[in-house]
């Protein structure tokens, strides 16, 4: 067995989990920041101010923010909650956006069929920003490492400068 090609994938997630910032929603309440203003909306007496009508947007945003709630901690949740919100609407603008990463390689043998090529993966992880830097190189290596393992598992083995050979020629593709 050989291995012909290593790939590196890195795929747009559709559907990341974003609960660790927030949500949008049309509810309006104290703590909730209006998404026209980008700002925490106004109470008096009682009653919110400047409320934008329902329609096809969200009118509020309600933050993580850390877990903080403004009863508990009021400026901590506030400077959280302005910086979710500003990630959330970065990630909706299409400034950033959530990867899965795998790596794979494409392995030949023969048997009494004839050549054949089969694909082994990675494990994979999902929920990767996509502006996280070095990160994104540090999780390529682990998922590189986590390949070398799973061929070893089929008897594939490769010596380290065969290994890093593969790694310098791998294709890196961004699917989906």
């Amino acid at each position: 067995m050989k291995i012909e090609s290593l790939n590196i994938i890195r795929e747009t997630d559709v559907y990341p989990d974003t609960s660790w910032l927030g949500e949008y929603t049309d509810d309006v309440a104290p703590g909730l920041i209006c998404c026209d203003t980008g700002e925490f909306y106004v109470w008096h007496f009682g009653e919110p101010q400047d409320v934008p009508e329902k329609g096809r947007d969200f009118r509020s945003f309600r933050p993580y923010a850390g877990g903080e709630t403004p009863a508990s901690n009021a400026y901590a949740y506030r400077k959280c909650a302005k910086r979710d919100f500003a990630r959330m609407e970065g990630l909706s603008r299409g400034e950033w956006c959530f990867l899965d990463i795998r790596a794979e390689a494409v392995v030949e043998y023969t048997n009494e069929h004839g050549t054949r090529l089969e694909t082994l993966t990675s494990s994979g992880l999902g929920g990767v920003e996509s502006d996280s830097g070095d990160h994104l190189n540090e999780i390529q290596a682990e998922e590189l490492a986590d390949l070398r393992e799973h061929l070893s598992q089929f008897g594939i083995t490769v010596a380290d400068e065969d290994w890093q050979n593969l790694i310098e020629n791998a294709e890196e593709r961004a699917d989906g």
